[in-house]
């Protein structure tokens, strides 16, 4: 039983009784996905909606649903994560308790455990993300979304370890995966998602064709699935794969189409999002326009809890000041600090140090 099996049997339950209460209670989360990447605050005041309600009612399983999808909102949405890895902890420990022997939401609960380490502090946290990684696999089922979400996380912890091969053969893993689900919905939205991450690794390998070939296929799926924000990240690493091939006016098209895709949403942009953008400009020579790219990644970055992340900002702001030939003294100083807030600095102090 997955925890969607479980709020539709809640909810028929819920209206053959006649509790209008609970049966809102049911219809709550879709509310809140609604507004996900249109207006995350919305999204999270929703759901702390649903969980007073359910705080009222008496259904802790409830809770512990909105609870979950608050992380949620914070990891996915609003790239908020001052405090996500104590509000993930606070529920992993939660759902150790008797009352949830059987919630089918314990998986997705660890799942968000794994990603806050992943988002915070991959590598300070590398001996907690294998643990949990191990556990996780010990209780996922062959069928449904769940399968997904913990292969994904195989992936990501590869990627932001630099083990790019290892990255690109889990998530080529994850997209067969999908190919063979009988359940369409389901693959579709994880397909998109795992195309989105082998478009960062292939790019990160300097696999231009695959690159083009994962923008391609993710802009279709993207459509399909309207989904906007991740159309907006494709559009962009197609400008990318323009710009080197010397289609320069098709390029520009397809970076203004990327931008302002991105620029109608209430949902920030993501690191792989800056990562094309800021090439693209490198690649066609403007690397003034690639410096206010970073400049705003970094103003979107700093004070949100991404220890790592900010580190690796810095890092690629010092290299783009080399080329430009500018004094980096001050952006480099401005580096070691930020790197002097993760568990494990000495990685990215020699990151730092490359030229």
């Amino acid at each position: 039983m997955t925890i969607w099996d479980w709020i539709h049997d809640f909810e028929e339950q819920a209206r053959e009784a006649g509790d209008a209460q609970r049966v809102r209670l049911t219809t709550i989360h879709s509310q809140a996905y609604d507004h996900r990447q249109t207006d995350p605050d919305r999204m999270l005041s929703t759901l702390h909606e649903g969980r007073r309600l359910a705080m009222a009612l008496r259904e802790p399983w409830f809770v512990a649903f909105f609870d979950h999808w608050i992380t949620e909102t914070f990891i996915y949405y609003k790239d908020d994560y001052r405090e996500v890895i104590d509000h993930a902890v606070r529920l992993t420990l939660e759902m150790r308790k008797p009352i949830f022997d059987q919630c089918p939401l314990r998986f997705g609960v660890y799942c968000n455990l794994v990603a806050a380490y992943l988002c915070v502090d991959p590598r300070g946290y590398a001996r907690a993300i294998r643990e949990a990684l191990d556990y996780l696999a010990t209780l996922v089922p062959p069928e449904g979304g769940d399968r997904y979400l913990l292969q994904a996380r195989r992936h990501w912890f590869a990627y932001e370890l630099g083990e790019f091969d290892e990255a690109n053969r889990l998530a080529l893993e994850e997209l067969e995966m999908a190919d063979g689900d009988p359940d369409r919905h389901t693959a579709r939205h994880h397909e998109i998602d795992t195309l989105k991450a082998l478009c960062w690794v292939a790019f990160r390998r300097h696999d231009w064709t695959a690159l083009a070939n994962h923008a391609d296929l993710g802009e279709e799926c993207a459509r399909a699935m309207e989904y906007r924000y991740e159309l907006s990240q494709f559009l962009l690493w197609q400008a990318l794969i323009a710009a080197r091939e010397g289609r320069r006016d098709e390029a520009k098209r397809l970076c203004r189409q990327g931008t302002h895709q991105m620029a109608r949403l209430g949902q920030p942009p993501g690191e792989s999002y800056y990562d094309a953008l800021a090439a693209y400009h490198e690649v066609g020579g403007d690397l003034l326009a690639a410096w206010v790219v970073r400049e705003r990644e970094l103003t979107t970055s700093v004070g949100k809890g991404q220890l790592a992340y900010e580190s690796q900002v810095r890092i690629k702001r010092v290299r783009l000041l080399r080329r430009m030939g500018r004094d980096i003294n001050e952006e480099e100083a401005a580096a070691r600090e930020a790197i002097a807030k993760v568990r494990e600095p000495e990685w990215y102090l020699r990151d730092l140090e490359r030229r």
